[in-house]
């Protein structure tokens, strides 16, 4: 008996990390004639939200999509040549500039684009609400949150009648069957029904624009990340241990053993306060009670004798999971198809590294997403409901241009006179951030060769210019625009 040994384990329950809570569905309960996703909405949201790096993926995308800009072009079955042609897709021009500005009086279409990518790379699924007026030739354009709308089960076969560009320039028509499907938006406790948008006027109609980020998954798609969920919360699941382990202040676990007595209840308490940080650097008083035993006919108290016994060897000097985390967070950019620099992570960039992965970045990732997206919302979708169609959206991207060789080029097409002023109205203004009409200057002058230019300037213009070609082409730019300023007195 003088060996006995009591065990008890205290469970700390002062401090808590942190908890990942039941996201509740906004439908729970409510799916009557409307199909299930997968995974909700709301759940996913929660889970970017929880992630310390998918937030910074998909602002990237949405600010790489949206905030260049929108321009408008001509579509290339235009043959802008052609007097009729050119006159008709400039009406559409006109149109389409005042769409864009109306089509939400409370936002901007940059934004549209934006909400349509956070969207979709949140949950796979971004919905816009057309409303269309009984008297107005275009709709107005609201933004729908995904966590909120549901699609119905029930499909109806009808065949719609939907124009097209030809090679020609000509607006034909085809007549093709389609399968639609109503859309229900959860609004309070109430559903409101709306029809599947089809790109073609309803006056009068609301209707629900469904952009999926992989068409072929299913009804409601998915995002990219979904098959690196076991990684993201294990990442926050690391993260939250380690804001445990630091508001214990970082302390070594040992084991309190005592043989041959107990402790008392002050000394309990003690132990148990010992791992609060408050605590750090305080006096323990620990005292320990002997157990009766019987040796022969007489009952005599034992000494106790206590000693510590180390959990871990090696006091942790930063976090834990720190390799894994890092795993974590490049599995995140693969499947964004990212570099580093995309969400701040530059330290280790130059700046020939750092064009180097931009440009790779555009050729590989956003110009094709750009192009994806303008005819998911606007060329493909929107633009044809509103008859206009020789005419396009293009969302404009960042420009990307290496210097040595754009100087080479330059220098190259100078030397041999095949350089003309013509082609320097779109480098000037872009550098100057300027239009400038070709109408406004005489026949002939947009043709003249640089080379010749420059021996005609004076010889003001041309000191200190040296033989940098992109300083001559600088200098003919801002004479061209002080030419056009003089002449129209600007």
């Amino acid at each position: 008996m003088a060996n006995e040994m009591t065990v008890r384990i205290f469970k700390e329950t002062s401090i808590s990390a942190g908890e990942t809570k039941q996201i509740p569905d906004s439908f729970r309960g409510d799916y009557d004639g409307l199909v299930e996703p997968d995974y909700s909405p709301a759940q996913l949201k929660a889970v970017v939200s929880q992630s310390n790096i998918l937030p910074q993926c998909i602002e990237a995308y949405a600010t790489n999509a949206a905030d260049f800009g929108i321009q408008i072009e001509y579509d290339e079955r235009v043959n802008v040549n052609d007097e009729k042609q050119k006159k008709l897709a400039d009406e559409e021009w006109a149109r389409l500039e005042e769409f864009l500005d109306v089509m939400n009086p409370l936002t901007t279409p940059q934004e549209i684009v934006k909400h349509v990518v956070r969207e979709l790379e949140q949950t796979g699924s971004a919905y816009l609400e057309v409303a269309w007026a009984e008297t107005s030739d275009t709709p107005t354009i609201y933004l729908a949150d995904s966590e909120y709308i549901r699609a119905a089960k029930d499909t109806v076969e009808q065949t719609v009648r939907l124009p097209y560009l030809t090679k020609t320039g000509e607006i034909k028509f085809i007549e093709m069957p389609v399968w639609t499907r109503k859309y229900a938006q959860k609004r309070t406790m109430n559903k409101v029904f709306f029809d599947q948008f089809l790109p073609m006027k309803r006056p009068g109609i609301s209707q629900i624009l469904h952009i999926k980020l992989f068409d072929a998954t299913s009804i409601y798609s998915e995002p990219r990340w979904i098959g690196n969920i076991p990684g993201i919360l294990g990442t926050r699941a690391a993260e939250e241990l380690n804001l445990k382990y630091f508001k214990k202040g970082k302390k070594i676990p040992v084991a309190v053993v005592a043989e041959g007595g107990t402790a008392t209840k002050e000394s309990v308490e003690q132990i148990k306060a010992a791992s609060n940080p408050e605590n750090d650097g305080s006096w323990m008083l620990l005292e320990f009670i002997g157990t009766e035993v019987m040796m022969g006919d007489d009952m005599k108290v034992t000494k106790p004798t206590v000693r510590f016994e180390k959990l871990q060897d090696v006091l942790q000097q930063d976090g834990l999971f720190q390799g894994y985390d890092d795993k974590q967070r490049e599995k995140a950019l693969s499947q964004f198809r990212l570099p580093p620099i995309y969400v701040g992570l530059s330290q280790d960039y130059t700046r020939a590294t750092a064009d180097t992965a931009r440009r790779i970045t555009e050729e590989q990732v956003f110009i094709p997403y750009r192009s994806w997206l303008a005819d998911k919302i606007f060329n493909k979708a929107l633009l044809p409901a509103i008859g206009i169609h020789r005419v396009k959206v293009k969302l404009r991207g960042p420009e990307i241009t290496d210097p040595e060789e754009r100087t080479a080029l330059l220098n190259y097409l100078a030397d041999r006179g095949v350089l003309l002023v013509r082609d320097l109205i779109p480098i000037a203004e872009s550098v100057l951030g300027v239009t400038i009409e070709e109408s406004r200057y005489e026949p002939g002058y947009l043709d003249t060769p640089v080379a010749k230019l420059l021996a005609s300037m004076p010889s003001d213009d041309l000191l200190g210019l040296g033989n940098d070609p992109q300083e001559q082409v600088a200098t003919i730019a801002k004479r061209l625009l002080r030419e056009t300023r003089e002449q129209h007195h600007v």
